[in-house]
């Protein structure tokens, strides 16, 4: 039999890593999506001290995109801090980058966009291939600075259910997402990428699976979106990030309440195969110290 006791000594780095893999780890590593600049404010060392009183493995690192009302190339975006993140930090880095939806949001409006594989079912496919070569060169950009993991974020669910049918996002939609997983793991054999989306996404989990996304940030309770069943359902294919909600936070004293929490993600996912993170990421007006308790239930 397998000796199964846990690592000692992991960094941060390493822990996410294990996570991924669903190894062991000697405690859950932690992350969120986005940290509120009037949180953790703008300069490389106020945001390094925060990711560190909160004990965070993980550190999402979004692209500064330049002005204007077209998607930009590659070359244009910026990555604040890039190098300070990966060279005097021991933090798992995600390369952070929007999806066809939320550039299509961004550049026409809610309404139009969510039309348009109606009323202009060529300019839809021409706006995926246009975020794909976006998307693969900001790739390559971040695995040659050494990133040790990406993140496409999509927001293309409400609670409810999917903005528009499966079939829509099949076409036009994942091909592009499946070209941008094999763009990442082409530039760096084993670069862990990640799918996030609020709301619920359930009905196309088995086509991100299938485009080779490694795991799933956002898990939102209040969507339907349940760890047990997608574990008991996809069993070790994906790392499931996220799943903390602000609500608990803010239920932190009530006796019993952060042990009940922590009982039933831990029977869910059996503490593997998992990172700890709000669904929602870290904004002003949060409660930190609530956020601070959830997070220490679980050491």
């Amino acid at each position: 039999m397998k000796n199964q006791s846990k690592p000692t000594g992991c960094t941060p780095r390493e822990r996410v890593r294990l996570a991924v893999k669903h190894r062991k780890v000697d405690r859950i590593p932690r992350g969120e999506l986005v940290i509120d600049d009037d949180v953790a404010g703008f300069s490389f060392s106020g945001r390094l001290e925060f990711v560190r009183r909160m004990g965070l493995d993980a550190y999402c690192l979004s692209p500064q995109y330049p002005a204007g009302v077209a998607l930009p190339a590659a070359r244009e975006c910026a990555f604040a801090d890039l190098h300070n993140w990966m060279q005097n930090t021991d933090r798992f880095i995600f390369g952070l980058l929007d999806g066809v939806f939320g550039w299509g949001v961004k550049l026409l409006g809610f309404e139009r966009f969510i039309t348009l594989s109606i009323t202009s079912p060529l300019s839809l496919a021409e706006l995926a291939a246009g975020v794909e070569q976006l998307n693969t060169g900001l790739i390559t950009r971040l695995t040659d600075a050494g990133v040790n993991g990406i993140i496409i974020a999509d927001d293309l669910a409400y609670q409810r259910g999917l903005f528009t049918s499966p079939a829509v996002i099949r076409k036009y939609v994942l091909p592009s997402l499946a070209a941008q997983v094999q763009a990442a793991q082409t530039a760096a054999a084993g670069m862990p990428v990640f799918f996030h989306s609020d709301g619920n996404y359930s009905p196309i989990i088995p086509d991100i699976i299938e485009a080779g996304f490694d795991g799933l940030h956002c898990l939102d309770r209040n969507s339907g979106l349940d760890l047990a069943a997608i574990r008991r359902q996809y069993g070790d294919r994906l790392c499931l990030w996220g799943s903390l909600d602000v609500a608990d936070t803010l239920r932190a004293g009530e006796v019993g309440y952060l042990e009940g929490l922590r009982d039933a993600v831990l029977e869910a996912t059996g503490g593997t195969g998992l990172i700890l993170g709000t669904s929602s990421g870290i904004f002003s007006g949060m409660d930190m110290a609530g956020l601070m308790s959830v997070y220490r239930v679980f050491e």
